[in-house]
């Protein structure tokens, strides 16, 4: 909030006490304070979408490819589970007109802030595995996803692409698509036709 002639971050007493926990959280909220000086949009609008049956389904599918792709230490079956994600990600985004731009705007906006937050926290891979199951477990008990679910996307895209590209974030802009970079950036191969029959999926 701008106080006094000041940017400030705001955060919500009391904090956790866990120390991980408490550096995710002041690092994602200051994030947003230096969001607009990296040229950022703050959009807050809600994927309305995601409170539908097909929604709520196609995106409790990606989370659980995302949690498979953090568990697994093979970089073979890390990628297949990347990839069902993904493809899981597009096949939504074909059922709901503009999805894929709504929520883009808010994974832009909250995801890269929990991926900051995530970053700078010092989790071991072992605390990182934790963390990630149990954000995601929290996330799914949710009675609604619509304005919570790029706080448990970006930051495991994010965190696995790390891996490969410490510095991937600096290449994100204001209007980068963030499903097409991931798509690119891992390597992954999406079928050209996603509107397949949901038994066969």
């Amino acid at each position: 909030l701008q106080w006094n002639g000041k940017n400030w971050a705001m955060i919500m007493l009391p904090l956790s006490e866990n120390k991980n926990d408490r550096i995710n959280l002041l690092a994602h909220e200051l994030f947003h304070k230096a969001q607009s000086g990296l040229g950022f949009t703050q959009n807050n609008k809600e994927s309305n979408h995601l409170d539908q049956k097909d929604g709520r389904i196609y995106l409790r599918l990606e989370l659980d490819a995302l949690t498979k792709a953090v568990l697994s230490d093979s970089k073979k079956e890390q990628k297949e589970h990347l990839t069902n994600a993904l493809i899981f990600r597009k096949y939504r985004h074909t059922l709901f007109p503009e999805s894929s731009t709504i929520e883009n705007q808010l994974e832009l906006n909250e995801g890269l802030a929990e991926y900051t937050g995530f970053m700078i926290s010092g989790r071991s891979k072992v605390q990182t595995k934790e963390h990630f199951v149990k954000t995601t477990n929290a996330f799914l008990k949710n009675p609604t996803y619509v304005r919570s679910f790029a706080y448990s996307t970006i930051p495991v895209y994010g965190y696995l692409l790390s891996q490969k590209d410490k510095y991937w974030n600096q290449k994100i802009k204001d209007d980068t698509n963030l499903t097409d970079f991931f798509i690119k950036d891992f390597g992954v191969k999406i079928p050209n036709h996603l509107k397949v029959s949901v038994d066969k999926i």
